[in-house]
């Protein structure tokens, strides 16, 4: 049986990696908005660095906090919301 791995083109990495988030969805021709998927620490220690990259770049965003677990309950709340 075939296993198939899909992955990014980009994938960046590293210290402050999310800081340039805004410019680097441009450069790949995305105008927005940006949809965030992501836990409560993430939002806590990362929501300032996504306002500001994505208002660098006049984009807007929204995030979805992610309870961790990935449940049908978990996808229909995220449906909903999109």
């Amino acid at each position: 049986m075939l296993k198939v791995f899909c992955a990014p083109v980009r994938y960046t990495q590293g210290p402050h990696a999310t800081e340039p988030l805004g410019a680097e969805i441009r450069t790949l021709g995305l105008e927005g908005p940006a949809f965030l998927v992501a836990g409560s620490g993430a939002i806590r220690q990362l929501s300032e660095t996504w306002s500001k990259t994505f208002a660098a770049v006049k984009m807007s965003d929204a995030v979805f906090p992610f309870s961790s677990e990935c449940t049908v309950a978990e996808i229909r709340l995220l449906r909903c919301t999109t």
